[in-house]
Formats: structure tokens, sequence, C-alpha cells
């Protein structure tokens, strides 16, 4: 798990690109509820893109096998999504079914990080970063936050733009400030292992 904080940056990304299609869905005035969907799943493609090439980076061991399957759920719904969403624009509604599988399969994972991660860091480490968002907390909250989203699609399918964009922006927004400061708390995480002395 200490691997993870090597590669803080893959965080940051995955959490601008969530706060980026926030600020897309959230800002737009008008919107229809094929482009909100078109856009979700584009967010999702690059967001498994990111886990994939940070699976990659991490190596093989738990962490990069975890980011692995996660770029792989994601790269996988976000083309069943854009697929449904072409041939059946019409019947957008059943696009939701594979995002209801990547928001679940990706909270289980990021409560799992979290949990893991609680357990390898170390407390003196720990107690340093209590100011700021703990990196074991940044995920357990970001995976609590995914698996309430796909519930929340479970309970109310969006039928319309006007339920799908608070839905989907407030999701996607939460969801990038948790990946940003735990990417952050990572980062420092990082920075303390490189300049401690050995």
């Amino acid at each position: 798990m200490i691997a993870l904080t090597h590669a803080w940056w893959i965080a940051m990304i995955r959490g601008m690109a969530a706060i980026t299609i926030a600020l897309i869905v959230l800002l737009q005035s008008h919107i229809s509820m094929t482009t909100v969907m078109a856009a979700f799943s584009a967010y999702i493609l690059v967001d498994g893109i990111v886990a994939l090439i940070g699976g990659v980076a991490v190596g093989l061991g738990l962490c990069g096998l975890v980011l692995l399957a996660e770029g792989f759920v994601g790269v996988t719904v976000a083309a069943v999504s854009l697929s449904d969403i072409r041939v059946a624009p019409h019947l957008i509604h059943v696009a939701e079914v594979p995002m209801i599988a990547w928001a679940g399969v990706m909270g289980i994972a990021e409560v799992y990080l979290g949990i893991q991660f609680g357990r390898e860091l170390p407390a003196s480490q720990g107690a340093t970063h209590r100011s700021a968002l703990p990196p074991e907390r940044a995920y357990l909250f970001a995976g609590v936050v995914a698996i309430a989203f796909a519930i929340s699609l479970l309970i109310l399918p969006m039928t319309s733009a006007g339920m799908a964009v608070p839905v989907i922006g407030l999701f996607a927004a939460a969801l990038g400030y948790l990946r940003i400061r735990g990417g952050l708390a990572l980062g420092s995480l990082h920075l303390d292992r490189f300049y401690s002395p050995s």
C-alpha cells in the first residue's frame, strides 16, 4: 500500500477529471439528458484509463491490482454506456445499468484501499497529517460517496436532465474533492519518506 504514495499524482489527476465533469454538468444552463450521460460516460472512460496507468505505475502488488481492476471496469463500462447512448438515445436509462456497476465496484475498491492504507500507515506518519484529510479517510469517504451514488441510481433512476444534473454533478464534485485531498496527503507522505533520513 505504501507504494501508492509514489503514484500520488494518479489520485490528483482522477480528482481533477471529476471536478471538471462536475463543472461542465452543473454550469450548463440548458443541457440534454443525452449530453449529460455522454459526458459522464466520457469521464468514466478517462478515469478508467488513468486508473490503468496508475496500476502499471504502482506495480503488480495489491494496490496495483486494485487500480487495474478499477481501470478495466471503468473503460468497459464507458464503452458499453457510450454504445448504448449512440445506438438507442431514446432509451437513455439503459446506460445507467453499467454506471451503477461501475460506481459500486469503485466504491468497494476505494473503501478497501482506505482500510488497508489505515492499517499499514505508520502511526507516527499519520499523526503528522491530521490537520489535513488523512489519505485513508479520503479513500474511505470516496468509496462511501461512490456506493451512495450507486444506491441513488437504483432507487431514483435518472429520467430527465433536471434530475441527472444535480445527482451526477454533486457526486463528481464530492468525489473529485476527496481524491484531490487524498492525492495531496499521499504526496505529502511521499515527500516525508523521500526526505527522511535513512
